[in-house]
């Protein structure tokens, strides 16, 4: 997850989508979702969004480590590292994105 790129995307140019507000949910492996707001003036590319996801688990695995021993997002089980995105949905009326993560 953590490794930047377009490498494994397919056709990284292509539009995920038109909006120029989105708002990503990140669940797992934390004990408490997480919401961060994107913005771009173009819309998103698939590459774009791939790279707001990884930069949203960056500052999330960041926050953790600032935040120990209190854990504010109760990441259990998995470093940063051990996540692969399999999945990505928008919802195009509300600009909320779903992410699939395994490990």
């Amino acid at each position: 997850m953590d490794s930047a790129g377009a490498e494994g995307i397919k056709d990284p140019s292509a539009r995920f989508t038109e909006l120029k507000a989105v708002t990503i949910v990140f669940k797992y492996p934390l004990a408490r979702e997480a919401r961060i707001g994107f913005k771009s003036e173009t819309g998103f590319t698939r590459a774009e969004i791939i790279e707001c996801i990884r930069g949203g688990y960056r500052k999330i695995y960041a926050e953790e480590r600032e935040s120990a021993p209190n854990s504010k997002w109760g990441i259990w089980g998995h470093d940063i590292g051990d996540l692969m995105i399999e999945g990505v949905d928008v919802d195009a009326d509300t600009g909320i994105v779903h992410v699939c993560i395994g490990s």
